[in-house]
């Protein structure tokens, strides 16, 4: 699905000189219920507060710009002992590990050049 996107971004904004952006922003979340939820820096108030923060890329050329992937920041603590119980009622599969949210977008990165359907600088 995330390849089809792509194409129609490519299609309709893509560009030689187009540009991958990232960025983060955080989600206020009042409870624990949530996948990711711990007080960490919360951009959109300017402090730490309860929440999820996500990474997000963005594709710019001359014809518009759009969002093309996302990741869900999943803090360290998270993936303590401690939170054994709530990664399982959150359903985070057993293999997620630890990544900081310059590695996430890596990550993003790497696959959006692995699809090679974005062209970019």
């Amino acid at each position: 699905m995330l390849w089809n996107y792509h194409q129609l971004v490519a299609e309709t904004l893509g560009e030689p000189d187009g540009i991958l952006m990232f960025d983060e922003t955080g989600f206020v979340k009042k409870g624990q219920d949530s996948v990711g939820v711990a007080r960490q820096y919360c951009g959109t108030l300017g402090k730490v507060e309860n929440g999820q923060v996500g990474v997000f890329a963005g594709y710019a050329s001359r014809h518009g710009y759009a969002l093309v992937d996302k990741r869900l920041f999943l803090p360290e603590v998270w993936l303590t002992e401690a939170y054994a119980t709530r990664r399982a009622q959150c359903e985070v599969p057993t293999e997620v590990t630890f990544q900081s949210k310059p590695q996430l977008a890596a990550t993003m990165l790497q696959a959006i050049r692995r699809a090679g359907l974005l062209p970019f600088k």
